[in-house]
């Protein structure tokens, strides 16, 4: 098991610093020189040669990388082009709600997509089997923009029941902070709790054909049980791997999400530092949500490792 740990961690970080390399030069490419975008296109040029010297720009991209990944490493994250606020402390700060809203979203995908999974499972080919069907594959074919504006024209406009954005510190107000979550988080996970209860669906189906739930139901266990322990528990394999793939989706979709209903976390901050050409933001933002994904993979084959050991001896 150690081994399997050890080589996951090895190669995640050779990943990770090969990332933060082709991030690097991708930003310096695509944004332009980052003193212009400090000073202007109609800077005085000496005063534009100056404080690039002074920045170390004029130096080779490897160094410029080396000497930012240095400082990375101590917590120097640089500082904002348009805020004097430090980089690491504008993300520490949107955090938090990136991370709620990725959280929620991934319990409602997995309480939504296994239970309707199950329920598919145990009628099928009826009309609840149909019903769930049509249900995950509107969720499936649907982008997440226009399930947001139905969310909001339903729950926020005509019932009233929801706020349709913004968003409230859970220190302050937890019953606000959840409120203002649900429609986002229902949102981001609508493709997710789809695709993982036809998944359920179909592995259960499958099992409950299998050879050992005829033996299980030969002696007598009962059918909740054949169900749930038998069958439900070999089918959370796969699944299991599909929510790999989700939560690394998840931060992606949270940046439309944030944006459709302005939350403050990092992906509006991605989205308004990308317009305002921020480089250094733009760049730590990057960073972590692609160490973000990284982690909740890893995390993810660790407990697949774990629970299938063929997965670790291969």
């Amino acid at each position: 098991m150690w081994v399997f740990v050890l080589r996951r961690i090895a190669t995640m970080l050779f990943a990770i610093l090969f990332l933060t390399a082709l991030i690097f030069v991708l930003m310096q490419a695509v944004l332009g020189d980052p003193v212009v975008l400090m000073l202007g296109r109609d800077a005085d040029p000496a005063t534009v040669a100056r404080l690039r010297q002074d920045l170390g720009f004029n130096r080779p991209t490897h160094v410029q990388y080396l000497d930012w990944l240095g400082r990375l490493l101590q917590g120097d994250w640089g500082r904002s082009f348009r805020t004097p606020q430090p980089v690491l402390e504008a993300i520490i700060a949107r955090l938090p709600v990136t991370l709620e809203l990725t959280f929620l979203s991934l319990v409602v995908a997995v309480a939504l997509g296994v239970g309707l999974g199950v329920l598919a499972a145990v009628r099928p080919y009826t009309r609840l089997d149909f019903g769930i069907s049509l249900l995950t594959a509107f969720g499936t074919a649907m982008p997440n923009f226009w399930i947001a504006i139905l969310l909001i024209l339903v729950f926020a406009l005509h019932l009233r029941v929801l706020p349709s954005s913004g968003s409230i510190p859970f220190v302050e107000d937890p019953l606000g902070n959840l409120r203002a979550m649900v429609l986002p988080a229902i949102t981001l996970s609508a493709a997710y709790f789809s695709n993982v209860a036809r998944l359920t669906r179909a592995k259960i189906l499958e099992a409950l054909e299998s050879e050992y739930v005829r033996t299980a139901r030969a002696k007598g266990v009962r059918e909740a049980r054949v169900l749930l322990v038998h069958a439900l528990r070999n089918s959370l394999l796969p699944v299991l791997s599909v929510l790999g793939v989700s939560i690394s989706r998840l931060f992606g979709g949270a940046v439309v999400t944030e944006t459709i209903f302005a939350l403050p976390g990092i992906g509006i901050l991605l989205v308004d530092s990308i317009l305002s050409r921020d480089f250094p933001v733009v760049q730590g933002v990057i960073i972590v949500i692609t160490v973000g994904v990284f982690l909740t993979n890893f995390l993810v084959e660790l407990a697949y490792a774990a629970v299938d050991p063929r997965i670790r001896i291969g």
